[in-house]
């Protein structure tokens, strides 16, 4: 049996990117580092994906353990197949045509086998249709025969009870009439592929909106490397389209864009750019330490999204208060509560923010996208009309060009502030500590909080240090 050189994760890989499917092969090493963010989507999908298998129980895993594995456990599949020795499974492997497949669950069925693909998500995609019509061509040149293909995800309306029903939490949709309508592209993909590989060098492809379309690209630092830190495609005022045009019509370079016909948020990130240095806006930051830091309640919070609900009363993907502290420009703290202890943690969450707001004349986050979040879920339109004006945050100052840095890039999360405004000696600050490494930890164990307590602790504590930080650096900046 011939080493495979396709896999589905590579094959979509190569319909994003023939580059950087040849890049992913034959130039490992030029790979970007992958992201704390990304590493919590990939545990996400695979604890999803067990999970799924309790909807088809006493099957057998076929999982290898090792890529040296894959040949034997592509026999040990054909045999379990052939031999009609288990009526489910795990992971089963085929190979046909140096092309390799491990499909979440297969079986067996009066009528033949059937294929069944988890995918973590809420809905399907046409690059799931793409994964899972790859994975069809892969068995049935095999030689198996499938009766059905489907898809299973979460289902948005679930509402988890007093225990989990997988039957309700998971959506189950027949996706073989599209699967089989895209044949004639996956075998026409396979040729383009296979061919990019067989090449001495990566193929010329240019750069453009591939790189972030439908996923990431993690080879973006190398084929990016020629392009300036001040350059258009950086500057998120543009769509991403129009950044590309831009681009290509020699627009690249922030003194070469006509200044007619631009927004004053365009022309806000235009001027960081072409001076390389941080744009202020004095007035708007005045209005906002004028309106909003005479005397606030700084809330430093953290939420989760779990794809898979275990708090009572919730669904898949819904905001989840973990823990809250808040504090003052003096440095005063209260404790920190634990929503999460409470067997409502939701409940608990909005009688904290009820008293906030009803003793508080100004309640500052960094971002208030969760927070209204919640609130919008949980709180009439009367009651929601009464709090929505006595919560601002720190975000919208960079979002809305009060404060802008070109080196932003379109991510105005605290740690990408904290690396370009506020990393400094003197601050104490570490700017990869607010990051995503300490929450993907939450993610990894979203049913095992009470053994993350000191690490929320320290993360409440450090995005405390980063709030007074900010105000500072605005006191000092007007």
């Amino acid at each position: 049996m011939e080493k495979h050189i396709l896999s589905k994760s590579t094959f979509i890989r190569g319909t994003q990117c023939l580059k950087s499917l040849y890049l992913n092969k034959k130039r490992p090493f030029l790979r970007d580092r992958l992201s704390d963010a990304q590493r919590a989507v990939f545990k996400r999908g695979t604890d999803v994906g067990v999970l799924a298998q309790q909807l088809f129980p006493d099957g057998i895993d076929l999982k290898p353990r090792s890529p040296a594995l894959y040949r034997k456990k592509v026999t040990e599949t054909m045999d379990i197949i052939q031999n009609n020795s288990h009526s489910t499974l795990y992971e089963a492997t085929f190979q046909y045509d140096q092309l390799l497949v491990l499909l979440d669950i297969l079986v067996k069925s009066p009528n033949g086998w059937t294929a069944y693909e988890v995918k973590s998500s809420l809905k399907i995609s046409e690059t799931f249709l793409l994964d899972a019509a790859f994975q069809y061509y892969v068995i049935t040149h095999s030689g198996v025969q499938l009766e059905d293909f489907f898809l299973v995800y979460m289902n948005k309306a679930y509402v988890l009870g007093n225990k989990i029903n997988l039957d309700q939490l998971f959506v189950k949709q027949s996706v073989l009439k599209e699967v089989r309508a895209r044949q004639p592209f996956i075998e026409e993909q396979i040729e383009k592929e296979k061919e990019a590989l067989k090449a001495t060098s990566s193929p010329k492809i240019a750069i453009g909106t591939h790189c972030h379309h439908p996923y990431p690209c993690d080879f973006l630092r190398h084929c990016w490397k020629n392009v300036a830190d001040n350059s258009l495609l950086y500057l998120d005022a543009f769509d991403i389209t129009e950044r590309f045009e831009r681009y290509y019509a020699g627009e690249d370079q922030p003194e070469n864009i006509p200044g007619t016909g631009l927004n004053s948020l365009q022309k806000i990130q235009l001027e960081s750019a072409r001076k390389k240095t941080v744009v202020k806006d004095k007035t708007k930051i005045e209005a906002f330490t004028a309106n909003h830091l005479q005397n606030p309640v700084l809330l430093s919070m953290f939420f989760v999204r779990p794809a898979i609900p275990f708090v009572e009363g919730t669904r898949p993907y819904q905001l989840l208060p973990v823990a809250a502290l808040t504090g003052n420009l003096s440095g005063d703290r209260s404790d920190i509560i634990f929503f999460i202890d409470d067997r409502n943690p939701g409940k608990a969450f909005e009688a904290f923010l009820q008293k906030l707001l009803a003793d508080s004349s100004e309640i500052v986050v960094y971002d208030t996208s969760e927070v209204l979040e919640f609130i919008d879920q949980s709180l009439s339109k009367d009651r929601w009309e009464k709090v929505e004006n006595k919560i601002s945050g720190f975000k919208t100052l960079f979002s809305d060009g009060a404060l802008f840095h070109y080196l932003f890039r379109g991510d105005y999360s605290p740690e990408q502030v904290a690396r370009v405004i506020l990393s400094r000696p003197k601050s104490g600050l570490d700017p990869s500590l607010l990051g995503m490494a300490w929450q993907r930890k939450l993610y990894e164990h979203s049913h095992d909080f009470m053994e993350l307590k000191k690490e929320t602790e320290d993360f409440l504590y450090r995005m405390e240090k980063f709030n007074l930080e900010l105000v500072k650096y605005l006191k000092d900046n007007l």
